[in-house]
């Protein structure tokens, strides 16, 4: 549905977000509506107060492709997730060739965050991937495809099928998928884990280039060539001297004569033209030939921070860099996770490292009215007289139990009576979101039972319902969506970046949930297809290992409540593999329950569900 723009104007549109981000940051955002491109940096503090101070320029009129409002987002999200570009700047300079890694970081850094922010807005994803999708568009045969920056930007704009035939396609496409929701060095590490390929570029071009072609380069460099080269000082007067006596064809042998001598010099200490060249402004593009980002300005004056020790190394192992890389992902997942308490305040649960909270992808719930209605009636049937106690206290006298006791003379006082006050009844649905659950609609049926117990609780003040949706990836980090309302039940779907069954990480977190939950007798259901695999850095980890691993997970879960049951969807032509005593021999036969489907999976849980209600509850309306 369109905003009503008579409610909130464009610009105040602009002003309510920037301010939330000041908020969660603890800063001073000021917008600014003027030409060129969009740009975001960090305002020189005249006063020297703590709070930091970021100008954002947003393109008047607006860049072709590029919507203000997603602009504005994207400037944000810098502000928002950290973008360390003054120390990365400073460190590319001592690579050489600063402009050439710049343009490929900058390419990695605004992937990564509009990764956390479509993550934490999931309506952003859409506004983002449309933006994304115009600018592949305005790639044509006019743009280098073959420099690695703009391979990138063709991958990061879904235009893959310019690039497929690059050399490194493949690295460079890996590359777009490591850097999402990492740190906030992140695109530094993915960068050094492509920079041998990126050298290579470089050295190919370098052996191209005809040797009139080098020398014209060398010579346009701006730079105090007396300064980098003072033993040469008498060489550059002569060169003088016969450009001011007119003299070019003798000025122009000499000086490439001269040149020569440099770059041998150079060859043997490289640090004399790194230091000493002064920076110089790029030449402008022509339209059609310039790079497309959503940001193209330099983001100069960005944050001061410390660049890790390690992230300043560039000969690293293939095994370093595989560390560096995971290291990212899960201090990614931490950071996110702060800045999600910064937005949404503290209310949350403290995530540990290896837990990634994740805004699904929605998919629209329906309710089974026939577990409603069969719900509703047993509720009903629950209904009970109010249990009372007879106390000493209290405002109800209890006539029979007075007239009692004045007949014994005894406990005139205890005369009063007083309901019973109930506990209450906590649970949490806890439903496998692996890729596997997609086959046989399984995901969908688990997205029904969710949203129908939902529904059926509604107005059940002490019945607390809460539920999960989990995965894992490769790097052992899992994806975990919070189940609140009804509403949430539409991202009971599978995330394909989490494909596998960190078990151990759902019970974890389930009994987290529990232990802030409110009610006194408290129930776990884990609804799951598959036997619990564990991964860490990017391989499996052995089975003896990771049965071991859930086996202390359900023990910490035991300890915040014993009842927990295992739903395990087991096909009949999988039984034969034993699955059933493997799982038993985790969690114990007692709390498996195996079924064939997920209908079954449904009916299990449901009864589960109607069986701890009446053991354990009374006074539930």
């Amino acid at each position: 549905m369109a905003r009503d723009k008579t409610v909130l104007s464009e610009k105040e549109l602009f002003e309510k977000t920037a301010d939330m981000i000041e908020f969660a940051m603890d800063a001073k955002i000021e917008i600014q509506y003027g030409k060129g491109e969009n740009w975001v940096r960090l305002e020189k503090d005249k006063e020297e107060t703590i709070t930091k101070k970021f100008l954002i320029n947003i393109a008047t009129p607006a860049v072709k492709g590029i919507g203000q409002y997603t602009a504005l987002l994207h400037e944000l999200a810098h502000i928002l997730y950290e973008s360390p570009f003054t120390p990365i700047q400073k460190l590319l300079k001592e690579w050489g060739h600063a402009d050439f890694y710049f343009d490929i970081y900058n390419v990695l850094e605004d992937t990564r965050i509009e990764s956390h922010l479509t993550q934490n807005y999931i309506a952003y994803k859409k506004r983002f991937e449309k933006t994304l999708r115009d600018l592949g568009k305005k790639i044509d045969e006019s743009i280098d495809l073959e420099k690695p920056a703009n391979t990138l930007l063709a991958i990061r704009f879904m235009r893959e099928d310019l690039v497929k035939d690059v050399k490194h396609y493949q690295v460079f496409r890996k590359a777009i998928e490591d850097v999402k929701r990492t740190d906030k060095f992140g695109a530094l590490r993915v960068l050094l884990s492509i920079k041998k390929y990126l050298d290579e570029h470089i050295d190919e071009k370098s052996e191209g280039m005809s040797d009139s072609q080098e020398n014209d380069e060398w010579k346009n460099e701006q730079w105090d060539r007396t300064k980098v080269f003072p033993e040469l000082e008498e060489q550059y007067d002569e060169i003088e001297e016969l450009t001011n006596a007119g003299n070019i064809t003798e000025m122009c042998e000499k000086l490439e004569e001269v040149i020569e001598v440099e770059k041998e010099i150079v060859k043997l200490e490289p640090w004399r033209s790194q230091n000493y060249k002064k920076t110089v402004e790029a030449k402008p593009f022509k339209e059609e030939q310039k790079p497309l980002s959503i940001d193209n300005a330099e983001k100069s004056k960005s944050e001061e921070c410390l660049i890790p020790l390690e992230l300043t190394k560039t000969d690293l192992s293939d095994a370093q860099i595989e560390a560096l890389l995971e290291d990212g992902k899960i201090k990614g997942a931490r950071e996110f996770q702060q800045v999600c308490e910064k937005l949404h305040g503290e209310g949350t649960l403290n995530i540990p490292k290896n837990i990634r909270m994740l805004q699904r992808e929605k998919q629209k719930s329906t309710i089974n009215q026939k577990i409603v209605k069969d719900l509703t009636k047993f509720f009903k049937r629950l209904k009970m007289q109010k249990k009372t106690i007879i106390c000493d206290t209290g405002y109800d006298i209890d006539l029979e139990e007075y007239i009692k006791n004045f007949v014994k003379g005894t406990e005139l006082n205890k005369i009063f009576s007083e309901d019973v006050k109930d506990v209450g009844v906590s649970m949490v649905l806890s439903i496998d979101a692996s890729s596997s659950m997609r086959q046989y609609d399984r995901i969908d049926i688990a997205r029904e039972l969710t949203a129908t117990i939902f529904e059926s609780v509604k107005g059940v003040s002490k019945i607390e319902m809460r539920g999960n949706v989990w995965g894992g990836n490769e790097y052992g980090i899992a994806g975990i969506t919070e189940i609140k309302n009804q509403k949430d039940t539409e991202m009971v779907t599978v995330d394909d970046e989490y494909r596998t069954t960190p078990t151990h990480s759902a019970l974890e977190y389930s009994g987290r949930m529990l232990k802030e939950m409110k009610g006194g007798k408290k129930l776990l259901i884990v609804i799951t297809d598959g036997y619990p695999n564990g991964f860490s850095k990017g391989k499996r980890i052995q089975t003896e290992h990771y049965e071991k691993v859930c086996k202390i997970a359900l023990q910490k879960t035991l300890r915040i409540t014993p009842h927990i049951v295992i739903i395990q969807i087991v096909q009949k032509h999988l039984q034969k593999y034993g699955l059933e005593e493997k799982s038993e021999r985790i969690f114990g036969a007692k709390r498996v329950i195996f079924v064939d489907g997920m209908e079954s999976a449904t009916q299990q849980s449901i009864n589960l569900f109607k069986n701890f209600l009446k053991k354990n509850s009374k006074n539930l309306f």
